[in-house]
Formats: C-alpha cells, sequence, structure tokens
C-alpha cells in the first residue's frame, strides 16, 4: 500500500482527501479494466522524465534572462519570455501528479495481481483519490496549454529580431530554448488530454468512502478546439520543431559570452559588419591600417588632402621662424621676401 499522504489545498484550491483503499469485488473490476488503467497510468508516469526536462530549460531560461533583462527590458519579446518563465514556476503542480500517479499506478499494479486469487477481491484506490487526480491533472493540461501558447508567441517575436540581425547568438539560444519547452509541453498535454478521458470513464465503477469531503467540478473531456488546429500552423511548427531538435546549449552559451566579447569576434566579421575587425588588430606602429584607411579614401578626398598638404608646411616654417626671431619680424630674412 501507498504512503497516505497529508492533507492541504497545496495551491490547488480542493483540499487533498485521506489516501485509502477499498476492497471490491470481482464484479465491479475486471482483470481486464485494471489491465487497461495500469496502461493509462503508465504512460502518464512516463511523462515525469520530459516534465523533468522542461525542469531544467526553465534552469537555463530562467539564467538567460537574467543576464538580459537589462539589455532587453524594453523589448516585448524579454516580457514574453518572463510570461514563459511565470508558468513554468507553477510547474510544482506536475510534480505532485506524478507523486499521485505513481502511487496509483503501484496500488493498480497489486490489486491486479489479487484479481487471480480464489476469491477474485482486490484492493483499488478510492474514489476520491481518482478524482483528486484528475483535477489536478486538468489543472496541469491549463498550465502546459498556456505555457504552449506563450512559446510560440515568444518564438514569433525573437525570429523577428533574428532576421533583422539584432542579438544573433542570443537570439538562437532563445529560440531554441522555448522551442524544447514547446514540444516537450505539447507532448506531455496530448498524452494527458488522453489519459483524462479514459480514466473518467472508469469513475463509475470505483466506489466511493463516506466522508465529508467535497468533490471539485471536472469536466468530461479537457480537449480544446485550439488542440486540434495546432497542426495546421506548419511553417512556424517546422522551424520550432528544427531548433528544438538541436542540442541543449554549451556551458560557454550558458555563461552569456557574446559576440560582444573577445572570444567571438571572427563571428562577427562573418555577419558582414561594414568594417572588419582585422583593420583594429594592428598594432599603432605598423603602417597597414594606415595604407588600409587611404585605400578606401575617395579620389577626391584624396586630391584635397594633397593640394592643402603645402600651405600647411609654410604655415607651420613661418610660426617657426617667427618664434626664433622673436620682435624682429621676417623682414630681414631673405625667404619672406615680399612680391612685387
Amino acid at each position: 500500500m501507498a504512503a497516505p499522504m497529508g492533507t492541504g489545498d497545496h495551491g490547488f484550491g480542493v483540499i487533498e482527501p485521506p489516501y485509502c483503499k477499498l476492497k471490491n469485488s470481482s464484479d465491479s473490476f475486471s482483470k481486464a479494466d485494471l489491465s487497461k488503467l495500469l496502461q493509462f497510468l503508465e504512460i502518464l508516469s512516463g511523462c515525469h522524465q520530459q516534465h523533468e526536462k522542461i525542469l531544467s530549460e526553465a534552469k537555463f531560461l530562467q539564467l538567460m534572462i537574467f543576464n538580459r533583462n537589462n539589455q532587453l527590458r524594453k523589448e516585448k519579446s524579454i516580457q514574453l519570455l518572463k510570461r514563459v518563465q511565470a508558468c513554468l514556476k507553477r510547474f510544482h503542480i506536475g510534480t505532485k501528479l506524478y507523486k499521485h500517479t505513481s502511487d496509483l499506478y503501484e496500488d493498480t499494479k497489486s490489486a491486479l495481481n489479487e484479481v487471480n486469487s480464489p476469491d477474485g477481491s482486490c484492493f483499488v484506490p478510492a474514489k476520491q483519490i481518482w478524482v483528486f487526480t484528475l483535477y489536478i491533472l486538468q489543472k496541469y493540461v491549463e498550465l502546459l496549454r498556456a505555457t504552449a501558447t506563450y512559446c510560440v508567441i515568444a518564438y514569433e517575436h525573437l525570429s523577428c529580431h533574428f532576421s533583422t540581425g539584432m542579438l544573433i547568438p542570443q537570439m538562437l539560444l532563445f529560440m531554441g530554448t522555448v522551442s524544447r519547452i514547446w514540444i516537450l509541453s505539447k507532448t506531455i498535454k496530448e498524452k494527458a488530454i488522453k489519459v483524462y478521458g479514459e480514466i473518467f470513464q472508469f469513475l463509475k465503477h470505483i466506489p466511493q468512502t463516506p466522508s465529508q469531503w467535497v468533490e471539485p467540478p471536472l469536466l468530461p473531456s479537457i480537449k480544446r478546439q485550439e488542440d486540434a488546429t495546432d497542426s495546421a500552423k506548419t511553417s512556424r511548427t517546422k522551424s520550432m520543431l528544427q531548433l528544438a531538435s538541436a542540442d541543449s546549449p554549451t556551458k560557454k552559451e550558458a555563461k552569456g559570452e557574446t559576440h560582444f566579447t573577445n572570444s567571438s569576434q571572427n563571428d562577427e566579421e562573418d555577419l558582414g559588419e561594414p568594417i572588419s575587425l582585422m583593420d583594429l588588430r594592428v598594432d599603432e606602429n605598423s603602417n597597414v591600417r594606415k595604407r588600409k584607411r587611404e585605400d578606401e579614401i575617395p579620389e577626391e578626398h584624396s586630391v584635397k588632402k594633397k593640394k592643402l598638404e603645402p600651405s600647411k608646411s609654410k604655415k607651420m616654417e613661418k610660426l617657426l621662424k617667427k618664434k626664433l626671431l622673436g620682435d624682429k619680424g621676417l623682414s630681414d630674412l631673405p625667404l619672406a621676401r615680399k612680391k612685387k
């Protein structure tokens, strides 16, 4: 038997019922029904690994938002990323769901083994436990749906920044992280919707203990029309799937190193900047940088520069002679004769 859980609403809006199991005869549950119920619980338990991947992506997204908050705080894309982050902070509801699912799976598995006993009776968790689990699953699907929606909207704004050449490495990291969160949320949502509908049909066969626990309202189906129309967005879905299938960011990318740092200046050259960074790496004593700059000057400016050079040299010569002679002036010098 699974360990009993404590009471309390846990932020779900409904008080958690006490965990207990009731004895059922073979008339209420057949072996086929229990095996089918166990199969759906196994599908839902398999989503726990994907849930943990979302939590790891949430930590990386939080680090990136912290590093770029001051630089992009006025952009709508960073505001949408913060909404995605706010949804991910509420994913503790999924942790509670998978704990319940694990306990129900173990008890259902033991009940399936008890059906083969001579009397044919088995102990199955009470109805209020299943109702509370479905209620958490209902809230979890709503959270997954909101997270996926914000991921799609944020991806559109990030792709606009990427197309205009704004912070290309950072936008790629944001787009890849958002795409992975989107595909994981969508995958869990589709499986959870299917499991919810199947378990809801078994509630009429499960007995309930006499208690004062108030059941929360449950919907017969949590599938919406928008879930069916997600596949219609082909162009956006394909691009997000390509980024979602990419590898996770490296530690170097997680540190926030960008193309503004010295380690990735070569990447900026590949982007086609108007001024080559190689010109800035030349020593001050060499004439390579000066020669390159003179080659970039148009012919008109170079002619004007050559014409102005003699006049500047004459002025400097007069100033030097004036300092040497002092108050005598320039009239006694043969070079300073007045033209007739």
